[in-house]
């Protein structure tokens, strides 16, 4: 029962306006930078390439979870559309996570699955591999909804899509 407790304080300061605004303008300045690549692509590039002639896959991830607008959504869904087209101007590997709720799912379903089908659809165009992050218990069935509903309208194999 502690244990519930604790997570559920925890979650909702985490969740707090004024806690959010802070990580946002601050996490930077607070140590973020040993675990991001950069603040921007065009920063991030030379860590990829490094991490790629190690040998390894890099992931590219853009923050911003749990947008909660759909002019939030429709924004950070150019972002992602944008940092696909970048990537193909690159030798890199193309591996790109995206969290479905930076796309609009926390919103609602159908503007989160539209905005995934144009990210995918544009992902297959330059043969990038998008990976979708399970993201907390309140959006698990939504993701794996999503997941099926896309597997089922693009024809999808997992091959060319993680799971």
């Amino acid at each position: 029962m502690l244990d519930k407790l604790y997570r559920q304080t925890l979650l909702g300061i985490a969740d707090n306006g004024a806690v959010k605004n802070f990580a946002k303008t601050q996490g930077w300045k607070l140590g973020v930078k040993r675990f991001v690549a950069g603040e921007d692509l065009e920063e991030a590039l030379p860590a990829l390439r490094e991490i790629e002639a190690e040998g390894k896959y890099p992931i590219l991830d853009l923050l911003g979870e749990f947008v909660d607008t759909e002019a939030g959504a429709a924004d950070m869904t150019e972002k992602v559309l944008a940092t696909l087209d970048r990537l193909e101007s690159t030798s890199l590997n193309r591996y790109m996570s995206v969290k479905p709720t930076q796309l609009g799912l926390g919103i609602s379903f159908e503007l989160g699955l539209e905005n995934a089908k144009r990210v995918v659809e544009r992902a297959q165009e330059i043969d990038a591999k998008i990976c979708f992050d399970m993201e907390n218990y309140p959006f698990v069935d939504d993701t794996l909804k999503l997941y099926k509903a896309l597997e089922c309208e693009l024809r999808m194999t997992e091959c060319e899509f993680w799971r």
